[in-house]
């Protein structure tokens, strides 16, 4: 082999080395820094999953998320969807300004709902497990009434939610005390009566015979969706609620 072809070659040859080297460098870097992405990522979710096991249950009830499971006496419900009663005030030119609070709304199985609600104008919450039902008409005009007939809503609105008002539905005999009126900005996702963000009103009563029994009828005042009403009891999450499982953290 002429000596020049064999200078070329060994030139070559540590080149390709060099090369080589520089892009097997480069490969274990990248490998390293995807690693450290990798082993960061896993860290958040197990600091995130370990920061969720240990929050209350009204914490991970505000944090969860569509598919997750809610085990309510031993009975799975899986969330179909969520929303936020974003609670409003007004500004000296009647603006409305967020207050920071909302309440969460979480739909589950079998048209069922775990709804807070503040408890009158003070911070404590309460909480129900609500069922859905079917309504033929909407009961808005029942509960406002008219100017000469005010409905039990507009009663108890204009006593500003201090009189004792009594009233049974439509051909319906139980008979419920007025507890709660007011309206929310909305923000709603998954499966709900409202889709998106809007502003609903809420009717909240409560049995006169089963103190733990209630009525809630949403009004839709602006954005996608209908009119719903529901029945059913009052929720203690603490104790009543045994697991809530993420099944995508």
């Amino acid at each position: 082999m002429h000596i020049d072809t064999m200078y070329f070659l060994f030139y070559v040859g540590i080149i390709v080395a060099i090369v080589g080297g520089i892009w097997l460098v480069r490969r274990l870097l990248y490998n390293r820094k995807i690693t450290q992405t990798e082993k960061q990522i896993e860290r958040t979710k197990f600091e995130e999953q370990m920061a969720f096991d240990n929050a209350s249950v009204y914490e991970k009830l505000r944090k969860i998320q569509i598919g997750n499971l809610i085990v309510h006496w031993e009975k799975n419900y899986q969330v179909l969807g969520k929303m936020k009663l974003v609670e409003m005030t007004w500004d000296e030119n009647d603006n409305h300004l967020e207050t920071g609070r909302f309440f969460p709304i979480l739909s589950v199985d079998d048209k069922k709902a775990l709804v807070s609600m503040p408890k009158g104008e003070g911070a404590d919450i309460i909480w129900f497990f609500l069922q859905r039902q079917s309504i033929e008409k909407p009961l808005t005009p029942f509960f406002l009434g008219t100017d000469d007939n005010p409905g039990p809503a507009m009663q108890f609105a204009d006593s500003d939610q201090t009189a004792d008002v009594f009233f049974s539905l439509p051909n319906n005999q139980e008979q419920w005390k007025m507890v709660d009126v007011g309206s929310f900005f909305f923000e709603a996702e998954g499966e709900n009566f409202v889709e998106g963000k809007g502003e609903t009103r809420h009717v909240l009563a409560q049995s006169k015979e089963n103190p733990k029994r209630y009525m809630l009828y949403f009004d839709l005042l602006e954005g996608q969706g209908s009119n719903a009403f529901y029945v059913g009891e009052t929720l203690n999450p603490e104790s009543e609620i045994e697991y809530i499982l993420r099944n995508n953290p």
